[in-house]
């Protein structure tokens, strides 16, 4: 039977390409699977095209492969994927309901499906929550990078300041940084060490152990006054004045 079949359709693809040789149009009609709508759609034959002279869809030309399938009646192969689908939902596969909807027999199956689209659940609370939930703990991680950032340069900027007032330290700097297993991403050294050498600076000596330097005397060069300041003095008036 598929034989004889096969036979007959290249027969009739002989007489089209024969007496199918004017200008038609067809009309392709099909149900869309998954919605159930019924689509069409326009197919030109030898249509002329007055612009490059030629023929498009000239099924008078070239040579075509005919391929011949079986398959069950309409009703009785959506009878079979429904009874199907309907078994797996009893078995436990979590398939949606418009499937048994798509392939089942009803007249209006195709507003059954839309209606069944829009008339979706609410949001579940929880998970609006949830997400809630987890953007605020990613702006929470974002602002507590962005405090050890800003107390890290801080705390450069304090480094950086010593450093520039002694640039001995700087070494001693770089030593305990490596120590500590600090990963410098910049070139190395950790620390900037100082250009040159130090100034050497003369520090007083004073050897004569019958005037020894007095130790109030460099006390008081680093006070900015040596008035107590946090001394107030209040004048009164004399009797004899009033």
């Amino acid at each position: 039977m598929a034989y004889t079949r096969q036979l007959l359709a290249r027969r009739i693809l002989k007489l089209i390409q024969r007496y199918y040789d004017s200008y038609r149009i067809f009309r392709i009609t099909e149900t869309d699977p998954m919605t159930g709508k019924p689509s069409e759609e326009l197919l030109e034959i030898n249509k002329f095209d007055q612009a490059t002279g030629q023929y498009y869809n000239d099924v008078t030309v070239g040579t075509y492969d005919v391929v011949i399938s079986e398959q069950p009646m309409q009703v009785t192969f959506q009878n079979s994927q429904f009874q199907q689908a309907l078994e797996m939902m009893k078995a436990g596969v979590p398939l949606p309901p418009t499937v048994l909807v798509r392939y089942s027999n009803l007249a209006d199956k195709q507003d059954v499906l839309e209606s069944m689209g829009t008339n979706q659940p609410p949001p579940d609370p929880s998970l609006q929550a949830r997400a809630r939930v987890l953007e605020a703990q990613a702006r929470k991680l974002e602002a507590d990078a962005t405090d050890v950032a800003v107390k890290t340069q801080y705390s450069a900027v304090q480094t950086a300041q010593v450093i520039a007032q002694t640039p001995a330290t700087a070494s001693l700097a770089d030593s305990l940084l490596r120590s500590a297993n600090y990963v410098d991403h910049d070139a190395a050294p950790i620390v900037p060490q100082p250009a040159g050498q130090l100034p050497h600076v003369e520090l007083p000596r004073n050897t004569d152990p019958l005037t020894p330097a007095s130790p109030a005397q460099g006390q008081e060069d680093g006070l900015e006054t040596r008035a107590a300041d946090g001394v107030r003095l209040t004048e009164f008036p004399n009797d004899s004045d009033h």
